[in-house]
């Protein structure tokens, strides 16, 4: 709020967004994607049990689009005399998705 406040203060009356990113995410990303993996295996052993099948080799793995959401602000009109900027504060999710082709036995 308080970088937005010096900006408009210092006769900036456009600004193109602000964006929040996440330090180190290829690491964060590299967790979600073994955690993403490790699930999918887990269920395709769920599944071919209740089919009454085993699981068999891995013929492909291919990963869906990563998702990680980013705040959005809502526009006020202010006024000299109007409050700080409002920032809220909240958290950030990166995920993973990962698609599996098992053969079965």
């Amino acid at each position: 709020g308080a970088v937005l406040d010096k900006l408009v203060s210092l006769g900036s009356n456009q600004l193109n967004g602000v964006r929040f990113a996440i330090e180190n995410q290829e690491r964060l990303l590299d967790k979600a994607r073994a955690d993403a993996v490790t699930d999918a295996l887990r269920k395709a052993k769920l599944y071919a049990g209740a089919a009454g099948v085993a699981v068999g080799e891995i013929v492909s793995i291919s990963e869906g689009g990563s998702y990680s959401p980013q705040p959005v602000f809502a526009r006020a009109m202010m006024s000299a005399d109007a409050a700080p900027v409002p920032v809220a504060a909240g958290t950030q999710k990166l995920s993973a998705n990962v698609s599996i082709v098992i053969e079965i036995q």
